[in-house]
């Protein structure tokens, strides 16, 4: 509710283009209006204290917002074909974090992979094998990570980071808008090949400059 105790209600819509067809409602939200993100900033926030990441100083610092969905009922086949980009392939995730390394001319970089997966390490061991850059320096939670734990912390973590790789996540977005990022990558467009989906375009801001 408002200040004056008015409740706005909004119906479901989504962000990204490329899931607005499938949908009846789209708004254009002013995530740049210094105003309105500081409302953004003051209206979310935790009424208890969370313990989120200690990440480290002398490096810089990238989340990798990785969904793989199937803990909720709603992570269904049908939610696969619909939302392709809340759910891109690895190959997505691999070609962007090789994007920022390239963006700081290989400088290290601390890649946290932030997942709703059971077995996070496996994701990481995989990015880390195929990209094969000493530079990477790969993490994630040790233990404990599902799809309904921790999930307050990793929000709030998500914002903490100098850059953000996503998918078309509510909770990545959201979470997103919290922070200032040096670099900010999403996916914005993608094609399907067979059954696998190719991500085609991205949208990649760069402290404030938006590069589609």
């Amino acid at each position: 509710p408002s200040a004056d105790g008015t409740l706005f209600v909004v119906p479901y819509f989504p962000e990204c283009s490329y899931d607005r067809p499938r949908f009846p409602l789209s708004f254009d939200v002013p995530w740049d209006d210094p105003q309105f993100k500081a409302e953004i900033i003051r209206s979310i926030s935790s009424k208890k204290s969370l313990k989120t990441l200690d990440l480290p100083k002398n490096m810089i610092t990238v989340c990798v917002h990785v969904r793989r969905g199937g803990g909720y009922v709603g992570d269904n086949k049908k939610a696969f074909d619909r939302l392709p980009l809340k759910f891109p392939p690895d190959s997505y995730y691999l070609e962007q974090i090789q994007r920022v390394s390239e963006i700081f001319k290989d400088q290290p970089l601390y890649i946290y992979i932030m997942t709703d997966a059971q077995r996070p390490f496996s994701i990481a061991q995989k990015y880390a094998k195929i990209l094969n850059n000493p530079n990477l320096v790969f993490d994630y939670r040790k233990k404990g990570n599902r799809h309904d734990a921790n999930v307050l912390e990793d929000f709030f973590s998500i914002s903490k980071f100098d850059c953000a790789i996503l998918c078309q996540s509510n909770f990545s977005l959201m979470a997103s808008k919290l922070g200032n990022y040096k670099v900010l990558i999403e996916p914005l467009d993608c094609v399907s090949e067979g059954n696998e989906v190719r991500v085609t375009g991205t949208r990649l801001t760069l402290k404030g400059m938006h590069n589609e």
